[in-house]
This record gives C-alpha cells, sequence and structure tokens, in this order.
C-alpha cells in the first residue's frame, strides 16, 4: 500500500536482519612515504639527468632569428647568463633562454650595456617586462620579472629575490621521466578549472604551477582531477601570499603543506583537513618532492556502523515527507541505488530508466557514469521491487535520469535531490554507513547460501563483518 504517490508506506528494506556489531572502518595509511632514490639526485641536490641536460641545451642554444637581434655578443650574453643560473631541468632552460634573449635585444635597443654585473637589476627588468608584457596576464608578466631576477649574480634559479622570504630552501629533486599525459576530458577538467575562493589574480599567478603537479599526479577521474585542483589551488595561493616563491618544489614542499595545514586545521572539520593533507601530500609525491619534515597526524573518527532496519525505514519515512511527488520519486530511487545496489552517489545520479534491467528475474544496473567506470551491478531482492516501479514512472513521465534532471555533470545530482538548498525536507545519508549497510546485507546473502563465512574472510578483510556474519549463522 502507499501512503504517498511512488512511494511505499513499509519498504522491503525496514525488514533487513538487525545487526549486532559495529563496524570499525580500515584506517591504514596508504600514502606511500617512500622517498625518491638518492641515486637520482646529484650532489648539489638537484637531478643529475635533468641538470645535465637542461646544461646540454643551453650550451647548444641558437637565436632565433625572428624574435630580434640575432648579435653574436647577446648570444654569449645569454648562454653565460642562463648557464651560471643553473636551471634544473629542459623546460626552465627553454623559457629562461627565450626570456633572457629578449631582454638582451630589449637592451641593445634601449643602448644599456650587456654586462651580467648589472644587467639584472630589479628597475630595468621591471621597465622590459612593462614594455615587452604589458598586455600579457599578470601571471605571465610574474613568471618572466621573476625568473630575469634571478639570473642576477648569486641568485641562481633556485634562489629567491622576494623581499622578506622564507631563507630556507627546500631540497630540489628533477627527475628525467617521460612526459605526463591525462585523459583529454581530464585534460580539459585542469585547464579550465578556477577556484571560486581564490582571487583571480593571485590564481593566474600560480595556475600553471599547481597544473602541473596535478598533471603529475595523473588523476584517473574529472573528479579525482577537481580535487586535487581545488586543494592545490588553496595551498599555492596561501603560499604565495606569504612571500614565498611560486615554484613546484617550494609550493609542494612537506614544510609549506604542514605549515598551511596547520593553518587551516583550526578552522575546518576534521574530515576535511584529512583529505586535503592527504590530497596535498599526493601532489608532493607526484612534484618528486621528498618527505623531510614528520607529517601532522590526526585523531581517528569513532567507527561507524551499517544503518540498521529502523534506521533504513526512517530514511524512507523521511522520503515519504518530500512535498513534492516527482522529489519523492527521486529520493526513494537515489536511497533504492545506494542501499541496493551499494554505489556512489555521483554513481547514483548518472543511472537511467534504460540502465535497469531484469534478467533471470533479477534486476541489474549498468554504470555509465565516467568517473565509476562501466559495470553491472546487481540490485538486493529487497529493492529490486521498489526500483523497479520507480523506473516504470520515471519512463512514463520522460525522465532521462532516475534522479531527473537534464545536465551533463551528474556528479553532485544526488545530494542535490537529497538535501536542496533552503529545502527542509532534506534526507540526510552517510554514504559510509549506507556502503557498509550494502557490504553487510551482500555478504549475509552469500553467506546464507554458502553455509559459511570462509569464503568471506579473504574478500572483507574485516574481522568486524565477519564475526557478525558467524553470529547471524549460529
Amino acid at each position: 500500500m502507499r501512503t504517498v504517490s511512488g512511494v511505499k508506506a513499509e519498504h522491503p528494506a525496514a525488514q533487513m536482519t538487525p545487526l549486532k556489531s559495529v563496524i570499525p572502518p580500515d584506517h591504514s595509511d596508504r600514502m606511500d612515504r617512500t622517498n625518491v632514490p638518492q641515486d637520482a639526485i646529484g650532489a648539489d641536490g638537484v637531478g643529475s639527468a635533468a641538470a645535465v641536460a637542461a646544461a646540454a641545451k643551453v650550451a647548444a642554444w641558437v637565436p632565433d632569428a625572428t624574435v630580434g637581434h640575432d648579435s653574436t655578443a647577446e648570444a654569449v650574453f645569454v648562454r653565460v647568463a642562463v648557464g651560471a643560473a643553473g636551471p634544473r631541468n629542459v623546460k626552465e632552460a627553454g623559457k629562461v633562454l627565450r626570456w633572457c634573449y629578449q631582454y638582451a635585444c630589449w637592451r641593445t635597443t634601449a643602448g644599456r650595456p650587456l654586462d651580467a654585473a648589472t644587467a639584472f637589476n630589479p628597475d630595468d627588468i621591471a621597465k622590459f617586462v612593462t614594455a615587452e608584457y604589458g598586455q600579457a596576464p599578470v601571471g605571465s608578466q610574474a613568471a618572466v620579472r621573476s625568473h630575469l631576477n634571478r639570473l642576477a649574480p648569486g641568485v641562481g634559479l633556485a634562489g629567491t629575490t622576494r623581499k622578506g622570504a622564507s631563507t630556507h630552501q627546500p631540497v630540489r629533486i628533477e627527475q628525467a621521466t617521460p612526459i605526463v599525459s591525462v585523459p583529454a576530458r581530464i585534460e580539459e577538467a585542469i585547464d579550465s578549472y578556477a577556484p571560486e575562493r581564490v582571487d583571480p589574480e593571485r590564481w593566474a599567478a600560480v595556475r600553471d604551477v599547481v597544473r602541473e603537479a596535478v598533471r603529475s599526479a595523473q588523476p584517473g577521474t574529472v573528479k579525482r582531477g577537481e580535487d586535487l585542483m581545488r586543494h592545490g589551488a588553496y595551498l599555492a595561493a596561501w603560499s604565495s601570499q606569504q612571500d614565498r616563491p611560486v615554484r613546484v618544489d617550494t609550493i609542494f614542499a612537506t614544510d609549506t603543506i604542514e605549515a598551511f595545514i596547520a593553518v587551516v586545521d583550526a578552522a575546518w572539520e576534521p574530515g576535511s583537513v584529512r583529505t586535503v593533507a592527504a590530497n596535498l601530500h599526493h601532489l608532493r609525491q607526484a612534484a618528486g618532492q621528498p618527505l623531510d619534515v614528520e607529517r601532522r597526524t590526526f585523531s581517528r573518527d569513532s567507527p561507524k556502523s551499517p544503518y540498521s532496519s529502523g534506521e533504513i525505514a526512517r530514511l524512507y519515512a523521511q522520503a515519504g515527507c518530500v512535498p513534492s511527488a516527482k522529489r519523492r520519486r527521486h529520493v526513494t530511487a537515489g536511497l533504492d541505488l545506494v542501499l541496493g545496489a551499494g554505489i556512489s552517489g555521483a554513481a547514483a545520479g548518472s543511472v537511467r530508466p534504460s540502465d535497469l534491467a531484469t534478467v533471470d528475474g533479477r534486476l541489474f544496473v549498468t554504470l555509465n557514469n565516467a568517473d565509476a567506470g562501466p559495470g553491472k551491478l546487481r540490485v538486493l531482492d529487497r529493492y529490486a521491487e521498489s526500483l523497479e516501479t520507480l523506473q516504470r514512472e520515471a519512463a512514463d513521465q520522460g525522465e532521462e535520469y532516475m534522479l531527473g534532471g537534464t545536465v551533463l555533470r551528474r556528479d553532485h545530482r544526488f545530494f542535490n535531490v537529497m538535501n536542496p538548498a533552503g529545502e527542509r525536507f532534506g534526507v540526510p545519508i552517510d554514504m559510509t554507513r549506507a556502503r557498509l549497510s550494502w557490504t553487510y546485507e551482500v555478504g549475509h546473502a552469500v553467506c546464507a547460501q554458502l553455509g559459511s563465512t570462509f569464503a568471506l574472510r579473504a574478500l572483507l578483510r574485516t574481522p568486524s563483518i565477519v564475526d557478525l556474519l558467524d553470529q547471524e549463522l549460529q
């Protein structure tokens, strides 16, 4: 019997077997904290292969005649200045050679001498940047100015010319690694990402460094790439605000990350801080930076348990209180998918009515979400009848997705449906507990079929789940 359109008064999930134990989450540290092998590091802390390749590029460099002047004096000036500054890799050498040559041409045209001892003074460099890069983005101007300032004798490309900047120079590691490539859709997400909470001008000054680090991390999904970009943007913006050099080896140095985490730890939720810390150290590793400062530790959350049958019944009762018939249907479908198929909220938001199919009397859902990856999952029997009904209703209403909406990006649709902004009839659901509930029910069904928990021990690797199932069979 239905009390409201599209929602059963007593959902089959309310008959779930009572639970007798609490299942602790896995708190193992999955971060690989192994430092870069020492044989990949030169005597001065610079990757020898990268440094040698950069030095070879400088020595073999020939001016591009289309840029401006092509005199021997300017070419010699550039090679000597850049070579003495010690570029750390081929990419950096190429940029600095080009900018230094443009600067040398500008000095010749302006009648200024090509004397390395006096040529790289901040006033002349500022005038050059204004004259030649006045229409360029602020970040590009800052990059040219910063690199030319560091060509001054005694500074070097690894040094800093910022007033009040930290005197600590992190260990610089550059390895001869192949060019990092990521799928086109993830590359597009990285290039187009712009953080809402970072000043646009400051973001323009640091975005290239963040993008480089995120590409090195090779995120496997668009969402993962955006998460790394967001957290990397916060770190880079804060680091720039502290007048630290805008470089990968400084922004993603361990001491910079830990100093930033210490600041946000006092203002953010513990779970958010842990996630940010893990992502930033992942970027540090991908950027080849060593773990040379002890990482901050965090207190563990209290262990979570699966939802009980009563709690699941209350979730569906809350769904039944939603005033809008359409949203009631969407909320109920969301609960059926995450509790009945064990899928994530992002994947649930992408399920279409055509993705549900009955085979030999069993309901299956096919996943086509770009981040979740392709796959087919069986829906637990106690949720199948409700989901089949909702599938028919969605098809009758001409809806493209089980959770409604038409936008292509579906990552947040589930959570927007469950708890829309400004709506007091929300259905708060803990996705960790929902996943545990599905894991428990699957395990219980398998145990009932096998008559033993032996086959599940290697699969679940969670002793308390196995103990719980043992108790159910006794």
